[in-house]
């Protein structure tokens, strides 16, 4: 029966990790991110900030305490205007 078992193979390379859904992923050098932190313009009061694209917790503006970013469970409902991308 454990011969029917499908897991990582032995021979894996060093610097390489086997994901739960299957995919391998570099763990150095080469890593893709699946976080985003996106530059957000808060409506009220025009302050530019950056934030988590997918928040626990509600992203506030730091000049004025607006709501930018509500979470949703996965990516946040943006309240303000998305700038742009941070990598």
């Amino acid at each position: 029966m454990q011969g029917l078992q499908e897991g990582a193979s032995e021979d894996l390379l060093q610097g390489q990790e086997v994901r739960a859904r299957g995919g391998m992923r570099l763990t150095d050098g080469g890593v893709v991110s699946s976080k985003k932190f996106i530059k957000i313009k808060c409506q009220d009061c025009g302050n530019e900030q950056i934030a988590f694209s997918r928040p626990a917790t509600n992203v506030q503006c730091t000049v004025c305490g607006a709501t930018l970013i509500k979470p949703s469970g996965g990516k946040g409902i943006v309240q303000g205007t998305v700038v742009g991308e941070v990598e």
